[in-house]
């Protein structure tokens, strides 16, 4: 597993689980005509967006139909310029009108890569994928997750071991994505010019970059047989707020500096914050 004491450049995968999936990984076999069929779920998020520059190159060569899952009809057009298939889906509406009304999102599709909301609202989401998922017949889930210690008392990492755990339960294939902290969220940080703003203190997180996140996603959906039943910690390199401000001095030569900020304030903040909707919308912690 991945401590705040590994230092490394490049990203490290940590086997979390070894369980075997109770379905084969696909349901197109070598010699098939038509390509795996693949649905993003959260494609226009930060990582979805990544994901999609990743994989559109098996899209182009025939290997992989690509279908981008998305609430927003503004979003559509831009999402089908790309040459991608379109499905809307909504899976707060499984509340009120039931599983059937998100299944048309899931029909044919052999693999799901897995991003929801980030509020509470992410578990009623993720089973709603989950069942509808399994009575379409698909074959394999990537879920994307998040880095932490077994027994953590956070409650959206707690969230995310909930959903894994239902998973796991499930009659879906499946493998489970792990980032640290995003790297793009340091700009969040900044408070004013030249000085960054956090509340861990003196702590030496893991940071991730997206798009390491989406290579190892893209990795699994093209071939998730051997990643099946897998959990992965995906991190490059841990570094503190000060360590962060060294380097931006360095590398701007402007003077850079941080300042701790009360977690209250954090709390505070949080607290106030409604998340992000099913589907998405913007990276994943940009809300609070």
């Amino acid at each position: 597993m991945l401590s705040d004491s590994h230092e490394r450049r490049h990203t490290c995968l940590t086997l979390a689980t070894t369980r075997s999936p109770r379905r084969p990984t696909s349901h197109v076999h070598e010699g098939d005509e038509l390509p795996s069929t693949v649905l993003i779920i959260g494609a226009t998020g930060a990582v979805g967006s990544a994901l999609i520059d990743a994989l559109v190159p098996d899209v182009r060569s025939g290997r992989l139909h690509l279908v981008a899952a998305t609430r927003r009809p503004d979003a559509a057009d831009g999402l089908r310029q790309r040459g991608l298939e379109v499905r809307r889906l909504d899976l707060d509406e499984a509340e009120t009108a039931g599983l059937d009304v998100v299944r048309p999102a899931f029909k044919g599709m052999d693999r799901v890569f897995l991003l929801t909301g980030y509020d509470v609202r992410m578990l009623a989401q993720s089973k709603a994928t989950m069942d509808a998922a399994e009575v379409e017949g698909v074959s394999h889930m990537v879920h994307l997750g998040v880095s932490a210690v077994k027994d953590t008392t956070i409650v959206h990492f707690a969230w995310h071991q909930l959903v894994e755990a239902h998973i796991e339960r499930s009659g879906l294939g499946y493998t489970h994505l792990r980032p640290a902290a995003f790297m793009q969220n340091l700009r969040l940080s900044v408070s004013r010019p030249g000085v960054l703003t956090h509340f861990v203190g003196d702590a030496r997180p893991n940071w991730v970059d997206v798009a390491d996140i989406a290579s190892v996603a893209a990795t699994v959906l093209r071939d998730p047989a051997p990643h099946a039943g897998r959990g992965y910690d995906l991190a490059a390199e841990s570094a503190s707020l000060s360590d962060i401000a060294g380097l931006l001095r360095e590398t701007t030569g402007q003077p850079w500096r941080y300042e701790a900020a009360d977690p209250q304030v954090f709390y505070r903040t949080v607290g106030q914050c409604s998340g992000v909707h099913a589907g998405g919308e913007g990276p994943r912690g940009s809300a609070c």
